[in-house]
């Protein structure tokens, strides 16, 4: 009987986590969704590449759900000073936040932000 190999039991649990991330994104649990991230940076499952990106998108997802604009400028900062370059569902979920916070004028700010940086 084989065993699994150290990395691929780490990339099943990222796997897991991701998804327990998604759905409590999916219904702007952003409480949930932010205590699986620190878990996941305290663990191997935290991901070292671009990959990141993605998972800070998902915590902007439950932020968006919620209309957590507070939030999701916490989580777009966070991911700035990472050295990572937020991407077009980056600043469509900031967008969205906004928009659900009755902030619309926000919501266009964020939208220019995106333009004059390039990302389409």
């Amino acid at each position: 009987q084989r065993k699994a190999c150290p990395s691929s039991s780490q990339e099943m649990q990222s796997v897991r986590l991701v998804r327990q991330m998604n759905e409590r994104a999916e219904v702007g649990d952003v409480e949930g969704a932010e205590a699986i991230f620190r878990l996941m940076e305290r663990t191997t499952a935290f991901p070292k590449t671009r990959s990141l990106r993605m998972i800070v998108n998902t915590v902007l997802k439950a932020c968006a759900n919620a209309g957590n604009i507070k939030r999701a400028r916490f989580w777009f900062q966070w991911l700035v000073e990472a050295g990572i370059q937020p991407s077009f569902r980056t600043y469509g979920k900031l967008m969205e936040a906004a928009s659900l916070a009755g902030e619309p004028s926000e919501a266009e700010r964020w939208l220019q932000q995106m333009n004059d940086a390039g990302i389409q």
